[in-house]
């Protein structure tokens, strides 16, 4: 089974679209920033394959919460066989 681990800044959408593909109210969604602290994983099939989708914290520099939430979300991807790198409408990261 294929991991996919969705990963990217706070406040994009990660943990609203892990909600959507699992078809469940898993994952906590909020406006604050490092809401999701924690690797939440679940099975579920897309396009008739099981896959397990990871939700990862968001992937910030700054104070040392973001530094261990960006540690767990890094281990994650490193782990998954595809990387869904989120981005909002705001723009691309330059980093």
């Amino acid at each position: 089974m294929k991991k996919i681990a969705i990963i990217g800044r706070p406040n994009v959408g990660k943990s609203s679209l892990f909600n959507r593909l699992v078809k469940n109210r898993d994952a906590i969604t909020s406006d604050i920033a490092g809401t999701t602290r924690d690797v939440k994983r679940r099975t579920t099939v897309i396009i008739n394959k099981e896959v397990q989708l990871l939700d990862t914290g968001g992937l910030d520099k700054g104070c040392e919460l973001f530094d261990k939430i960006k540690e767990m979300s890094l281990k994650a991807a490193y782990k998954a066989d595809i990387i869904l790198y989120m981005v909002d409408g705001k723009g691309i990261p330059e980093d």
